[in-house]
This record gives structure tokens, sequence and C-alpha cells, in this order.
């Protein structure tokens, strides 16, 4: 039998990622928001699938829309109608974007900027510099993880091309779709934030972005999936927890 031989692209894509998160790390350092450092990865992430799926512009306007909304957003941690307008807004934007199914392209986009309301890195009355210093860190991390996967992974021979934009849903659906996410986001971010319940509040407020679908029949598949997800997470744990030693950190 011939050895089946590593694509190429695919190892230097791994070290894209690496590199992407590394730097993402390093520019929360210099810019002294080392309690951003994740989210910034999580932003770099972002970007690398929305340039590997739809081509640098897009990822460049999409981390320069999450770098503006991240002002909004951390001033809005403890304020759940700023919060709420904020996430509405997305929330029917991502809907629309269903018309091209592009909703799982920009997911870890919406996250991160749900982490940055429901779990900022900055403290509740941020100073203006400081929320500024935010904004460049996204913008930075976003477009240097751009930068690369352009000059380094996009060229080589065999990388997937950037999928065009296709119409996978009439726009009658589509605003439904948005209405539908926003409308959820209403229900959901006062609770999250009037109670302070953080990651349980992150939750709270992505999982209806990431259960509800365009037709209802596919949503009622994600959320079965989803549950039985959550079940058998609950169940793993529950078995490391008796398994291992107390001492052992997790």
């Amino acid at each position: 039998m011939p050895t089946v031989k590593p694509r190429a692209w695919l190892i230097v894509q791994g070290l894209v990622v690496i590199i992407s998160l590394a730097l993402a790390e390093l520019i929360a350092r210099f810019l002294q928001l080392d309690r951003a450092g994740g989210v910034l990865c999580l932003a770099s992430l972002a970007s690398l699938v929305v340039c590997a799926r739809l081509g640098g512009r897009q990822a460049l306007l999409g981390v320069t829309g999450l770098a503006v909304l991240s002002g909004a957003a951390v001033y809005s941690q403890n304020d759940p109608l700023l919060a709420t307008i904020v996430l509405t807004g997305t929330a029917l934007g991502l809907g629309l974007s269903g018309r091209w199914q592009l909703k799982p392209v920009y997911w870890l986009l919406m996250v991160s900027l749900c982490i940055l309301i429901t779990n900022s890195p900055l403290p509740a009355n941020p100073a203006s510099f400081d929320v500024v210093r935010l904004a460049a860190a996204f913008f930075a991390s976003g477009s240097l993880a751009t930068v690369l996967q352009t000059t380094l992974v996009s060229p080589m021979e065999g990388a997937p091309a950037p999928i065009p934009f296709a119409v996978a849903h009439s726009w009658r659906r589509s605003v439904a779709h948005g209405l539908m996410l926003a409308t959820a986001t209403v229900v959901s971010t006062p609770i999250a934030l009037q109670h302070h319940w953080h990651t349980s509040g992150l939750w709270l407020v992505l999982t209806p972005f990431l259960v509800l679908q365009p037709f209802v029949r596919d949503s009622w598949t994600v959320a079965l999936h989803r549950s039985l997800g959550t079940l058998a997470g609950v169940l793993l744990v529950i078995g490391l927890a008796f398994a291992l030693p107390r001492n052992v950190p997790l």
C-alpha cells in the first residue's frame, strides 16, 4: 500500500492557526489587556474561518465590525438595554446572512461579541482609552490572522478556494429567521445580565443562535443533538470526577 502523504497546505494551515493565536496573546500583553487574551484568540480564529471560506476582504470587514461593536459591548455589561440593542441588531444581521448560508461562517465573531458583553475583560466603567486599546487589539489580531491566511495558505496548491455567494433561501425566510433570532435575544440578554450569570448567561444568549435554523424541522434536529451532547458531556464530567484523583486539575 502506498503511503498517503499529508497535504502540505494542511500543515501550513495548522502553523498559521498557532502563529495567529500566539500573536493575539502577544498583542493582549503588549497593550496590557491580559484578560482579553482569550477573546482576542477567538477573534483571530474567527477571522481565519471567514478568510478561508469567503476571502480576505470579508474577513477584514468582519473583524472591523467586531472592533467597532466592541466599544458598545464593553459599555453595555451593566446596561441590559444597550446590550439588548447591540445583540438584537447583530442577531438580525446574522439571520439575514442565512440567505447565503453564511451563519456558520460568522458564528465565532458572534461568540466573541457575546463574550465581551457577558464576560467583559474590562471593568464595569472602562476608561475611553482602554476601550480604544481593546478595539485596536481586535482589529490587529484579526488583520494579522487574515494576512497570514491570504499570503501563506490561500495561494498554495490544493488549498480550498473561497466559496462564492450562492442564494440558498428567499429574502422572506431570511428576514423571518433574522427576526426570530432577534426576538430570542430580546428575551435572553436581559435575563443573562440582570442576574449576572456570566458564563451561564453567555450560553443562554448563544444557544438560540446555535439551535434556531431557517427551517423549523432543522431546528428540532439541532436541538435534539445539542440536548444529547449536553447530557453526554455532563455524564463524562461525572465519570471523570469519580475516576480521577481529587488533586488532579481538570
